[in-house]
Order: structure tokens, then sequence, then C-alpha cells
């Protein structure tokens, strides 16, 4: 396997100057390089002209950088929203926030097709909209050079053929899948638990696509990936090794993948029982 830099997502974007730069020192001494330009830091920074500049001394101040980074999936900020009249203001704030990213040194972007869910709209509907919303950010992409990632989930727009039918659309190097293996473990599990998984009531008036192959489907265009772990259940994101997904497996499979630039912590931070250090190691044995 070629070198894999690991991103961590931290969420600091709401603590202080003192506060986030003690939060940063510690996640240096913990042995972590790299962190993730989340949606919360974008919000922060369209909020505020100031605030990727200060984030950045900061992080050279321990020695650390941005190398990924997620846009904004508020029900109307997502790609596939069908509402006409709110398309534009969606796509100005999709366009600022790879801006944000690239800027703050962010080398691939990932993306929700959409997390709303209009019930008069068809899945042909929410296809369509996300392929024009591409049509006009990829240029921007590839002036960039940022690359966009489109990230499984559990919602039907984002069925793993949706989402090849969309990468495959374009063909572009600047377009590619974020492999998030907690949401392809509740896609793997959920038809054999369907009554305690948290799948079906999200889209109540569409099909499931349950897929217990999702990343061997999807491995020639991973560009980068979300670990965590979970139940088969719920989204619990978990410390890997925390839950029941095969991570010999898993990483057997990513190790093959062509395009793969990063793999990227998204456990929910801080956890009860999980020091800063454990997850270090723990991100860092995935790739050994």
């Amino acid at each position: 396997m070629k070198t894999i830099d690991v991103t961590h997502n931290f969420n600091f974007a709401g603590l202080d100057g003192k506060l986030r730069r003690f939060a940063l020192e510690e996640l240096a001494a913990a042995g972590i390089k790299h962190l993730v330009f989340s949606t919360s830091l974008i919000h922060a920074a369209m909020a505020d002209a100031n605030f990727e500049q200060e984030i950045s001394l900061d992080l050279q101040a321990f020695g650390l950088s941005f190398l990924d980074s997620h846009l904004p999936f508020g029900i109307h900020e997502v790609m596939n929203l069908p509402l006409e009249e709110e398309r534009e203001i969606m796509l100005l704030r999709n366009e600022l926030g790879m801006q944000l990213a690239a800027a703050a040194g962010a080398k691939v972007c990932a993306f929700h097709t959409g997390n709303n869910n209009f019930p008069e709209y068809t899945l042909p509907i929410y296809h369509e909209q996300l392929l024009r919303s591409l049509e006009r950010l990829l240029p921007m992409a590839e002036k960039l050079h940022l690359v966009l990632a489109l990230e499984n989930q559990w919602t039907p727009p984002n069925a793993t053929s949706k989402m090849l039918a969309a990468v495959k659309h374009f063909d572009s190097p600047f377009l590619g899948i974020c492999y998030d293996a907690g949401h392809a473990n509740l896609m793997a599990k959920g038809k054999d638990q369907l009554e305690r998984s948290c799948v079906p009531g999200w889209w109540k008036n569409m099909e499931i696509e349950w897929d217990e192959q999702l990343l061997e489907r999807v491995l020639p265009y991973v560009v980068t990936c979300h670990l965590h772990d979970n139940d088969g259940i719920t989204d619990q994101h978990l410390l890997p090794g925390k839950g029941n997904i095969d991570w010999p497996k898993i990483m057997a499979l990513l190790r093959q993948a062509p395009r793969l630039q990063c793999i990227q912590n998204e456990m929910s931070l801080p956890s009860e029982g999980v020091s800063l250090k454990q997850v270090a190691q723990t991100y860092t044995s995935l790739i050994t």
C-alpha cells in the first residue's frame, strides 16, 4: 500500500482561542499530524472572515495541517436539493465551501448528495438535481485542484448504483467516492436486522437499496474514506474495534484502491474512556 495519510475529525470550531490552542496542542502531543477542515469549521469561516487565518496560524504553531474537508450537509445545503427557488443559494454556499476548504489546504472534499426528503419528488428528480449541481461545481473543483468525493449513506439518493452512475457520468479526476465504513455497515447488516435498523425510518416513501458488497463495487473510485465502527444498527461513530465491522477485510480492500489519498478518523470525539493517544495509535495501526 502506498503511503496514505490519516486525518482526524475533531470539532473545535466553537472553542475560544485559548481553549482551541489547548485542544490543538493535545492533539499534536498524541501524535496526530493532520485534521479535517470540517463542516463546522466551514460554517465558522463563512461567518467570520478572520477565522480561517486564525485557525491556520494555530495549526502551524503545533505542526498540524488540514488535508481533507467536508462540505456542509444541512437539508438546504446538499447538491440534490430539488427546490428550484433555493438552488442558487445552495450552489453559492457549496462554491464558497470549496474555496475555503482549498484555501485551508484540503486536497479532497467529501459531500452528501442529500439529507433531505421531500415526498413529492421522485428518486430520478433527486439524481438529476445532483448532476446539475456537479455540472456547475466540477469546473471550480478543477480550478482549485480539489477532488470532490461523494459519500455513501443509507438514503436512496446515495445508493451504490446512484453514486456510481454520477461518477461514471462525469468520468472526471476531480470527482470520486468517499467510502464511509460505518454507513456501509448499516447497509450490509440492516437487511437482516430490519426491525432494529435505523435505516428504514429515514426514507419511508422509497425503497432502500441494501448492499453487502458496497466497497468492492466502488473501490476503483474511492479517493478518501471515513473510518468508524458501529453495531450495524445505528450510526454510532465508534473507535474501530468497538463495533462489529471486519477491519482486516476492509483494510485489505482499501490497500487496492488506486485513487485513495487519505483515510479519515470520523469517530465521535471526545469519547468517554478513549484517549487521544489510543485514537491516534488505532488509526495508524490500520494502515501499517
